[in-house]
């Protein structure tokens, strides 16, 4: 591509006032949006050729291998496994992941007789994007709205998705409705420093995930970077 990096845009589905639905079938979807530029005549260029997407032009993660590279290019779109499951809380982007959660009511016949209210289940999903983008650059943290969205910084220039991954990574023990997955940088709890990696190198402490009152740790650590700057 132009060199000059992508959007990567994420949006779940879900239809909140409605949590207890089975019967809906809904996904998680990723958006590559290649059409960024530094100035505004090049971008007012750029979108005379601007294409709306829909679902069949993006790749099925449930045979990501056997997608098409220009649908794969695209972005793609992931299916909830779990019946009735829906994301119905922000999604969060960091490092080149994005951490959404989604919520699963529960289906049983013992909980629909019951007297009391059915919680359901939250679970966590990872989205890695590190290993699709081999370009250098810096990754932009940012926590979407509406379903969630954000952004990964990277050079498209070595952009390459053969080996991106989506991750079930965690039940959450606190049931109903997550809340919006939150990120901490905790201090180290004492040791030799020794980043998550177990490279050696010095690391203050592990990037973690707070949700409600749930806390999981990402795998990165939470070294934090100084960016300035004015308005020309």
């Amino acid at each position: 591509e132009s060199g000059e990096g992508i959007y990567v845009v994420g949006i779940g589905s879900g239809y909140r006032a409605h949590p207890l639905n089975i019967l809906n079938e809904d996904h998680y979807y990723v958006l590559f949006d290649k059409m960024t530029t530094e100035t505004e005549t090049d971008l007012k260029n750029l979108l005379t050729s601007y294409k709306t997407l829909s679902k069949s032009d993006l790749g099925d993660y449930s045979s990501w291998n056997s997608e098409p590279d220009e649908k794969k290019y695209n972005g793609l779109f992931f299916d909830l496994p779990g019946s009735g499951e829906k994301v119905l809380s922000n999604s969060l982007t960091s490092d080149f992941k994005i951490f959404f959660t989604t919520y699963k009511p529960t289906t049983s016949t013992s909980s629909s007789l019951s007297c009391s209210g059915s919680a359901g289940q939250g679970k966590l999903y990872t989205i890695n994007l590190a290993a699709a983008s081999s370009g250098s650059g810096d990754g932009s943290d940012g926590s979407g709205d509406g379903s969630g969205d954000g952004s990964s910084g990277g050079n498209s220039g070595g952009f390459s998705l053969d080996n991106l991954t989506i991750d079930e990574t965690a039940d959450l023990k606190t049931n109903g409705i997550p809340p919006d997955p939150v990120l901490v940088f905790p201090p180290s709890s004492g040791g030799n420093g020794t980043g998550p990696e177990g490279d050696g190198a010095e690391c203050p402490g592990q990037k973690t995930l707070l949700i409600g009152s749930e806390s999981i740790g990402t795998g990165v650590c939470a070294g934090i970077k100084k960016h300035y700057w004015h308005e020309v």
